[in-house]
């Protein structure tokens, strides 16, 4: 059965102990690419084939609530703080502090498959239709070519909420690590899936929820309701990740490696958020100390390289402040969880970032950036 016949299968529900894993969408015969490095070290690469689909998982009286994507084995988080565009007919890009991942579905798909999945991500991501910038998605070197276009799009945006990921900026770009921290993400989305469904992510202990929707009630028998639910944070899966990552670094002794992480969570307004509190995160980093010796591991089905160096604006003048490196750089592993949420003078200056945040960006904030997307993708 191809992309044609599968369509939209019927919603699926999984129950546990303390929630439900429910299928929203499945669609046959998907791609789901890598995209990663910089400069002449821009590569994509396919890292998974097979069905996609998208699964809601709401903990019983909670406001948590949490979407994920799912390709084969490989899962990412759905959230509003971290944007989703689609780029091309039938083909989308998920941008995630320190990860960029493509996905391209089958050319068989109906117009109703991408109508329904168009409705889904307006729901629970920050969504924008972009793809009249963008060249034939059917050209074999699309994602590396349209990385940079994709980055201007979505960058600005997740560095306004605050995610911060330096360690890309001052190490040379090594395709195995960044790969790596696919199958990463991967691992702390079922984990967090597994918490919440039995129970061992306490709506009572562990949840802290931002914003302006009230959470739930204890004793409301309309646990489906996703409109009384909150949207995680992307910050509960990245901080996660990047906790597993230094781990690493800090066994192997190279402490030198371990990069300066300054946390500052600016919640999108008028959005309400869940995030796990100071004990609870405690509890996720006890849970994924055992995971640091985990061998992970993801193929790469296909790898593509760009033959010629593509030079972006301003490339050419480096600055001081990007060649001095940091004397003392700070070595330990924040979490904006145990700072305090920065302070909402900031948040005025991002409205325009979401003035519908339940239908997505309208310009992702800055009309010169996507101006200047739209020239170099024309190239």
């Amino acid at each position: 059965m191809d992309a044609v016949s599968s369509g939209v299968n019927q919603t699926t529900r999984n129950q546990f102990p303390r929630g439900n894993d429910n299928e929203v969408i499945k669609i046959e015969n998907a791609k789901l690419w890598f995209i990663g490095g910089h400069e002449m070290n821009r590569v994509s690469g396919i890292v998974k084939e097979g069905d996609f689909s998208i699964r809601m998982v709401i903990q019983t009286l909670s406001p948590a609530l949490m979407t994920k994507c799912i390709v084969g084995d490989i899962q990412w988080p759905l959230t509003k703080d971290s944007p989703v565009l689609r780029v091309g007919a039938r083909s989308f890009a998920f941008a995630m502090p320190g990860l960029l991942y493509g996905l391209q579905l089958s050319p068989n798909c109906h117009d109703e498959i991408f109508e329904m999945l168009e409705s889904i991500f307006m729901t629970f991501a920050c969504y924008q239709d972009v793809r009249m910038i963008f060249g034939s998605e059917d050209y074999p070197y699309f994602w590396p070519l349209s990385q940079w276009a994709i980055e201007c799009l979505t960058q600005q945006f997740l560095k306004s909420v605050g995610t911060y990921w330096k360690r890309d900026e001052n190490h040379f770009f090594n395709m195995k690590e960044r790969v790596l921290r696919v199958q990463q993400m991967s691992f702390v989305v079922k984990l967090i899936t597994k918490g919440l469904l039995t129970g061992k992510i306490d709506p009572t202990e562990h949840v802290e929820v931002k914003g302006k929707k009230q959470p739930q009630e204890v004793g409301d028998d309309d646990d489906d309701d996703i409109d009384l639910q909150a949207s995680p944070t992307i910050f509960l899966f990245s901080d996660l990740v990047e906790a597993l990552e230094e781990s690493k670094v800090i066994m192997k002794g190279e402490y030198h490696l371990v990069a300066p992480y300054k946390p500052r969570w600016i919640p999108i307004p008028d959005i309400a958020f869940w995030n796990v509190n100071k004990k609870g995160l405690l509890m996720m980093l006890t849970t994924i100390k055992s995971a640091v010796y985990i061998d992970f591991e993801v193929p790469i089905r296909e790898l593509l390289m760009p033959a010629v160096k593509m030079v972006e604006p301003g490339e050419n003048a480096p600055t001081v402040a990007v060649v001095q490196e940091e004397n003392k750089p700070q070595r330990e592993i924040r979490f904006p969880i145990l700072n305090n949420v920065a302070e909402t003078s900031n948040q005025q200056s991002n409205n325009s970032f979401v003035e519908q945040p339940w239908v997505g960006l309208c310009s992702f904030g800055n009309a010169e950036v996507e101006a200047e997307a739209r020239t170099y993708i024309a190239k």
